[in-house]
């Protein structure tokens, strides 16, 4: 969410990146494009490692 994003975008973002149903945003929300997506999928693995 630091970036602007509204927490639904990020939120469901990341819970498609770990293959669980959370299904799109609805408009006018866009979803969060790819580099987002990545991004939040590297802090969650950094997480879960540490």
């Amino acid at each position: 969410m630091s970036d602007g994003l509204p927490g639904t975008v990020t939120a469901k973002a990341l819970l498609g990146t770990l293959g669980l149903p959370a299904g799109p945003v609805r408009p006018p929300l866009r979803p969060a494009d790819r580099l987002t997506t990545d991004g939040l999928r590297a802090a969650y693995d950094g997480l879960t490692t540490a």
